[in-house]
């Protein structure tokens, strides 16, 4: 389970209401919303990267990267 203070953090960066209970469920949600919104704030906000994302010359995609398998998950929404 994620530290609880990370978690807050989490909670606050991505508006998700904190008297929610948290549950081993809780972690993979925090975890695949912070990756969306990471991706989305690169293909908004980035002033170098948007130009190249409309001309089609970079792809922003999210990942999940599994450190106990070393595997990376690129089926996420982005």
């Amino acid at each position: 389970m994620a530290r609880p203070e990370l978690v807050k953090s989490l909670y606050k960066l991505l508006g998700i209401d904190q008297s929610l209970p948290l549950f081993q469920e809780s972690e993979i949600y925090l975890i695949l919303k912070n990756v969306t919104y990471r991706v989305d704030r690169l293909k908004t906000e980035s002033t170098l990267l948007i130009p190249l994302c409309e001309s089609g010359e970079l792809m922003i995609v999210g990942a999940e990267y599994d450190l106990k398998s070393g595997e990376v998950d690129f089926s996420l929404e982005s």
